[in-house]
């Protein structure tokens, strides 16, 4: 069992949503982008970008919205995860595109970062918790989806408001449940069956593997 961003299952394997997210832009606090009020579609297509892909793929959503604007970007770096990106954009005025959940979640440990909405619009994303049939009346596992679902509800059922602007406003926000705790692989044996049945970008981060292509 895993929770992951990606496209329809397949038919041997079962879906829960969880949450819905979007992909925000995460800069060093204390670069000149940080300390930025708003980021703009020229600080994207001027800053370098560092790009989440397990596969290696630099190309993405927000290569297409820029292109359909007559802009492009530079890809400095493709790196395997979203937290590796993350952390490689604590470099002064480099973007990396993650989750809003685990942008947040980084500041709110006291990662100097801070995150930016992006400013060309792209798919939302549909957080969801993945079985196989085999284990969908299995108590272990029922357990835990039922347990996942509840430790997520704060992020599925909080309004989603804009975010105030300023790194001071930013540390004001509150804490949001950490999903992270509850994500987890059942089972470690089960490599080859999560290979065949996650087969795409997939990859770790606080929210379970996550699909990357930004």
């Amino acid at each position: 069992m895993s929770t992951l961003y990606q496209g329809p299952p397949p038919p041997d394997v079962l879906a829960r949503p969880l949450f819905d997210d979007r992909f925000v832009a995460v800069v060093a606090a204390d670069s000149a982008l940080g300390r930025a009020e708003a980021l703009t579609v020229d600080d994207l297509c001027a800053s370098p970008h560092i790009s989440a892909s397990r596969r290696g793929i630099a190309r993405g959503p927000l290569d297409e919205a820029l292109e359909a604007l007559g802009r492009s970007r530079r890809v400095a770096a493709v790196v395997p995860s979203y937290a590796v990106g993350a952390l490689t954009s604590l470099e002064d005025d480099v973007i990396c595109l993650v989750p809003r959940v685990m942008a947040q979640h980084l500041v709110d440990r006291r990662i100097p970062l801070r995150w930016h909405e992006v400013p060309v619009e792209l798919p939302t994303v549909r957080v969801e918790v993945r079985w196989h049939r085999r284990v969908d009346n299995d108590p272990a596992s029922q357990w835990l989806r039922d347990h996942l679902d509840e430790a997520v509800r704060p992020l599925r059922d909080r309004p989603d408001r804009a975010p105030r602007t300023g790194p001071r406003a930013q540390r004001r926000r509150p804490s949001v449940t950490r999903p992270a705790d509850a994500a987890l692989f059942v089972s470690p044996a089960a490599t080859e069956a999560n290979r065949r049945t996650f087969p795409d970008d997939v990859l770790p981060g606080p929210v379970g593997p996550m699909v990357a292509r930004y």
